[in-house]
């Protein structure tokens, strides 16, 4: 592969990372991803979604989603909780893009998993 190439993969690659591991942060925003990487914004919107197949805001919200599936299945944390966890100030709005994204809300995601452990799909690699 050429440098270029190399490079493309390595600034959404480093985007990737960066929501990885503060996807926790409420604050978290598409700026935030973009300074860390630190290329120009829609340069690395236009390779983010080429190499993943999804924008950086959705991958967000999908990576946040898919964290709160498996915090489902694995604790018992409250919904206020695991909102909190992964990265929602409000649990209302969390339950809303839980159900947007799965069509069950957090409560009823927990109950399917208790009762059919293999229904859990939470992979969001495309």
């Amino acid at each position: 592969p050429s440098d270029t190439a190399f490079l493309k993969k390595n600034y959404a690659l480093s985007a990737r990372e960066f929501i990885e591991s503060n996807f926790w942060k409420p604050s978290l925003s598409v700026l935030d991803v973009v300074e860390y990487v630190n290329i120009e914004r829609s340069y690395l919107f236009r390779l983010f979604k080429e190499e993943n197949g999804i924008s950086i805001s959705g991958y967000l919200t999908a990576f946040r989603i898919q964290r709160a599936c498996e915090l489902l299945k694995n604790t018992q944390l409250s919904i206020q909780s695991l909102a909190y966890s992964v990265g929602y100030q409000d649990p209302l709005y969390f339950s809303k893009a839980f159900k947007k994204a799965t069509s069950y809300t957090p409560s009823e995601y927990r109950k399917v998993i208790m009762e059919h452990p293999a229904a859990a799909s939470t992979d969001i690699s495309g």
